[in-house]
This record gives structure tokens, C-alpha cells and sequence, in this order.
């Protein structure tokens, strides 16, 4: 493999495999899985549809044709969902005479779709062995990703003229979406996704999987720095202090004295220069200024991510919920549960995230604030996303070996430690 490549594998095992390039079908259905959480925010006007369903639906198809076995407990699974949302639906009904039926047939629909993928793609990279390559798979797109945001945020910043707005043909425009709102001037990456909040939640899923994944697999410190470094130009507040977060723990987690002590010169020297320059503007506006805003008051959007999730909730209705699809746009998955499910499905949740908790606690700790302040249960971000957990959660067995971990065409190394660089 040349040292030109966008990330290599140094596993001299693998190579002498002969595994096949990333382009074959065999990784198909893990390429949609991350293009329908990169696309979430595109939407087709005319069809009114979301580029993620499609995407689903073609991971669900090709994962047909390549037959992934899945246990008679994860089949069950989606019955059960099915069967939580289908009474879901009814009880809605006849307790809310307006409550619609459609939407709630739809939502169903979807839900089901959702379960089946997830649980054939965990399946499928498990049962190949495919944990390196769904990780190698991901993070090139997300450096894709990061290459089209640099660009689009010199693009607008510089105001050189070249073009841009295609990358936005199927998602938001306007100037709200990629600046403070005022009259710094100062330009926050948001790349293909729809706001910098977005991309920047993005970014620190991938780092995340990066850092703690379960398999060992190590990512090269150059590509981490272009990822996290790409995360600051979101200038999101909810986005920096995690991307700080994550990387002190991922340095202590390693021992590494030197760069804990680059780490806090770095915070020293970004605390120190918030006073002047172009970029400590940013800074200043994005981290001390917010923060001054929400402590005052000015600014209820935190409060409300945290509490206001739960002002639909009817107490009498928590064995039934409200009906799924009910509930206006909120921020926290439990109270969704809760408020449009009942109490069961929230009980589900919450033994789900318990149980990536024993997987993995590094994972299992950002899964409860992933479902806590980012929304949207029903879309195929979540769900695909909680399937790329549970793949970078799992630890292969000392027992297991290599002919029950793969096919025979399709042979991994039985070495555990990989290195993924640029």
C-alpha cells in the first residue's frame, strides 16, 4: 500500500491477505451507513424525502444479497419494536381523536426499517471481522467532509469568489447557518451539514470512535489533528470543550506526558489571546461570550436543551405516551421516549444505555449525552450511529478465531492492534 494513500493500514498481515479495496461491494453497505448519517440534513423538495431513508434502504438491500446471519434474538428484537410502536399507535388513537394514524403508520415504517439495518450491519462487520475497515471507512469520509468544510470556510472568509453553493443544493443556505448573526464577520464551518453544530457533534462521534474504540484499532496522530482541528473551526460551544475533553482523556489514557503538557500551554495560550486577533474574536465570541450569556440569563437555548425537552411529557399518559410523532422538536431522546412512547421504551433505552456503559465506558458515557442533548430518535443519524457504537464497543473473544470471525474469501488478520495513519 503507497505512503500517498489518504490512510493506509500497517498490519503486514492484512496486506498479505490481498484484502479487497474499500471500493468492493463487500464494504457497500457500510459506505451507505455513513453517508446516510452525513446526509441527514439533505432532503429531496420535490419527493419531501430524506437522503438518509433511500440510503437505508439500499444498506438493507445489499446486506440481503450478502447474508449476514443474525440470531434469533435480534430478530426478535425488531418484532418488538415493531410491536411497542404498532400499540403505540393505537392507544394513541383512541386516546387523541386527532392523533394521525398515517403519520404514525409512517413513523413505523421507518422504525422497523431502522432496527433491521442496524442489526444487520452490526452483524455483518462483526461476524467479517470488518471493525478496522467500518473505522478506515468512516474516517475517510469524515476527512472528506473536513477537506469540503476547510474549503467552503476560506471560500466565504477570504471572499475570493469561487464557487461553493453546490455543496448546498440539497440543504440550508442561508447566511444564519454559517455566521454569529452579527457584525464580526466571522465564518463557522459547517461543511455539507445543515448548521456548525451539527458537523461539529459529527466530528467528535468520529474522533470518539478513534480514541476508545474497543478493538484497539489506532488512528495516527496527524489525522486526529485534522479532525479536531477542523472541529474548533465549527466554533460551536457545545462542540469545543468536548473536543478538548476528548483529547486530554485520550492523551492520559495514553500516558503521554509531553502532550498533556502541549494541552495545557495550548488552553493557557488560547485563554491568553482571547483578547486580539481574528481568530481569538471567534473564540471569544464563540466560548467566553456565550457562556457570559448563559450564566446571565440572556441566553435560555442551554436551559432549554436540558429542561425544556420535558414540558410535553403527560403524566397521564406515561404507559402509553402521546403518540410517536407527536412531540415538536426537543433535544433529549429520553424525554422523547418518555413523552411519545411511555415509560417502557424509556426503560429500554436507558437499559441500552447501560449496557454500552459495561461495554465500553468512554463510549457508553458520550452514548447518554449523544441521546440526551442531540434529538431526533427518529431519524436515521441516531440510528445509525447507535449501530457504529455497538460495532466500536465490541471485543472479539480470546477464544474466537479467525475462520468464525470471517469468510474464507475474505480472510482478517488475527492481529488485533492496527494503526490507521494519513
Amino acid at each position: 500500500m503507497s505512503n500517498g494513500s489518504l490512510i493506509r493500514l500497517r498490519a503486514s498481515e492484512e496486506e498479505k491477505a490481498g484484502r479487497p479495496s474499500h471500493l468492493s461491494l463487500r464494504y457497500l453497505p457500510i459506505q451507505l451507513a455513513v453517508l446516510a448519517v452525513m446526509l441527514n440534513n439533505w432532503d429531496f423538495p420535490a419527493l419531501g424525502l430524506n437522503f438518509s431513508d433511500p440510503l437505508v434502504i439500499l444498506g438493507i438491500v445489499s446486506l440481503l444479497f450478502l447474508r449476514p446471519k443474525l440470531p434469533v434474538s435480534h430478530y426478535l428484537i425488531v418484532v418488538l419494536v415493531g410491536a411497542v410502536v404498532g400499540a403505540n399507535i393505537v392507544a394513541a388513537s383512541v386516546i387523541d381523536g386527532s392523533y394521525s394514524m398515517t403519520n404514525g403508520s409512517l413513523y413505523l415504517g421507518k422504525v422497523v426499517l431502522y432496527a433491521l439495518f442496524i442489526l444487520m450491519l452490526y452483524n455483518y462487520v462483526v461476524q467479517r471481522g470488518f471493525l478496522t475497515e467500518a473505522l478506515r471507512i468512516l474516517v475517510a469520509w469524515t476527512l472528506i467532509a473536513c477537506g469540503i468544510g476547510l474549503y467552503i470556510t476560506f471560500v466565504l472568509q477570504s471572499g475570493i469568489g469561487l464557487p461553493y453553493e453546490f455543496f448546498w443544493e440539497f440543504t440550508r443556505k442561508d447566511q444564519a447557518s454559517y455566521d454569529f448573526g452579527d457584525s464580526s464577520g466571522i465564518i463557522r464551518n459547517r461543511s455539507i451539514f445543515s448548521e456548525p453544530q451539527h458537523f461539529g457533534f459529527f466530528l467528535n462521534t468520529v474522533l470518539l470512535f478513534c480514541m476508545f474504540n474497543s478493538a484497539k484499532i489506532r488512528v495516527s496522530n496527524p489525522v486526529l489533528v485534522i479532525i479536531s482541528v477542523t472541529a474548533i473551526t465549527t466554533l460551536s460551544f457545545s462542540t469545543l470543550p468536548i473536543t478538548v475533553v476528548l483529547i486530554a482523556a485520550y492523551i492520559l489514557r495514553r500516558h503521554n506526558v509531553a502532550g498533556a503538557v502541549v494541552l495545557g500551554v495550548g488552553s493557557v495560550a488560547l485563554v491568553l489571546l482571547a483578547g486580539t486577533g481574528p481568530f481569538a474574536e471567534a473564540i471569544r465570541t464563540t466560548i467566553f461570550d456565550r457562556f457570559d450569556a448563559i450564566v446571565s440569563g440572556r441566553d435560555g437555548s442551554a436551559v432549554s436543551r436540558l429542561s425544556g425537552s420535558w414540558d410535553y411529557f403527560n403524566p397521564d399518559h406515561i404507559l402509553t405516551g402521546n403518540g410517536i410523532g407527536s412531540t415538536p422538536d426537543i433535544f433529549n431522546n429520553y424525554a422523547y421516549a418518555l413523552t411519545e412512547l411511555g415509560i417502557f421504551p424509556l426503560l429500554l433505552m436507558v437499559l441500552l444505555s447501560v449496557i454500552l456503559l459495561r461495554r465500553n465506558l468512554a463510549l457508553g458515557l458520550y452514548f447518554i449525552f449523544f441521546t440526551a442533548t442531540k434529538g431526533g430518535y427518529l431519524s436515521a443519524y441516531y440510528w445509525v450511529f447507535l449501530a457504529f457504537f455497538f460495532i466500536f464497543s465490541y471485543t472479539y473473544s480470546a477464544t474466537t478465531t479467525a475462520a468464525s470471525r470471517t469468510s474464507a474469501a475474505d480472510p482478517v488478520s488475527k492481529k488485533k492492534n492496527f494503526t490507521l495513519s494519513a
